[in-house]
């Protein structure tokens, strides 16, 4: 197993630092810059507690213009309001995390 990664590791990292140069002579953007990053995590780890609105502001405040929609149970009634406030701040969603646990019948009650 050690091998394999000392394998890849040289292969993985190539291939970020090509994907991070130019696309094209005439392009100069780059990867990792804010236009091309998601927002994760947020909603469940936000020791503020903000409300949906309040966090689609700060996400704007912040210049991200995608969020990925992370959560715990308590947060799925308000669900819609996040919604509405990203489309609002113009933040697009650009995922939803989901697990599926078969022995819990407590999400899909």
């Amino acid at each position: 197993m050690r091998m394999q990664c000392l394998f890849f590791a040289p292969i993985v990292f190539s291939i970020i630092l090509i994907s991070c140069g130019p696309a094209d002579k005439t392009s100069h953007k780059k990867l990792f810059t804010k236009e091309n990053l998601v927002a994760w995590c947020v909603v469940p780890f936000d020791s503020v507690d903000r409300t949906p609105e309040e966090r689609a502001q700060m996400l704007g405040d912040l210049g991200f213009k995608k969020f990925a929609y992370d959560w715990r149970t308590k947060h799925l009634p308000t669900f819609p309001d996040e919604i509405a406030a990203l489309k609002h701040h113009n933040i697009k969603l650009a995922a939803v995390w989901l697990w599926i646990d078969t022995d819990s019948s407590e999400i899909f009650d």
